[in-house]
């Protein structure tokens, strides 16, 4: 297939018999509440639950190790240690901080070119994995309480993970 050209970190189309390991750090901060499409107060929030939150911050280190066993298949897996925190208020106007933080779903993933162009100009990759529930779905608070659903750092489920991916490129540029 020769030269891979311009792909992101973890896509390796074109290079047969390569392992890449990567590291991935993603940083998602949250604040606002909303009701559908449309934002709602906290005041609004806390007259129909005992608390409201404020703010969600999440940090991902995602792990991953990738191999190529020929020049159209590529293999993946993927771990993420989580770090999260959200604020809260309660209906007494008293604020406080939830943390949880461990290890994430492992995710083992394949991508298979299913079109290149000669010149790599544009590529379609066929997308395919399964999500293991490695992480935990039973977080606890300082209280001993379980945590809501989104500070939990796993899903408790196996995921089916299919997909398409577009490559295109005009040197410099890829997209």
């Amino acid at each position: 297939m020769g030269d891979p050209g311009l792909v992101p970190f973890d896509v390796m189309s074109g290079m047969a018999g390569q392992w890449m390991l990567g590291y991935q750090f993603m940083l998602e901060s949250l604040d606002d509440n909303l009701t559908g499409t449309d934002e709602i107060s906290e005041a609004e929030i806390l007259r129909s639950y005992p608390t409201a939150p404020t703010d969600m911050t999440m940090q991902m280190h995602m792990g991953m190790a990738m191999y190529a066993p020929t020049d159209k298949l590529t293999l993946m897996a993927m771990l993420p240690y989580v770090k999260m925190s959200m604020g809260e208020i309660h209906r007494d106007t008293t604020k406080s901080t939830e943390r949880s933080e461990g290890i994430g779903d492992l995710e083992l993933r394949g991508s298979y070119s299913l079109y290149a162009e000669k010149d790599l100009r544009h590529r379609i990759l066929g997308n395919f994995g399964v999500g293991f529930p490695t992480g935990s779905i039973n977080q606890r608070d300082t209280e001993g309480m379980r945590m809501e659903y989104p500070m939990q750092t796993g899903s408790g489920t196996y995921s089916l993970l299919p997909g398409f991916t577009y490559l295109g490129q005009e040197l410099p540029w890829g997209w």
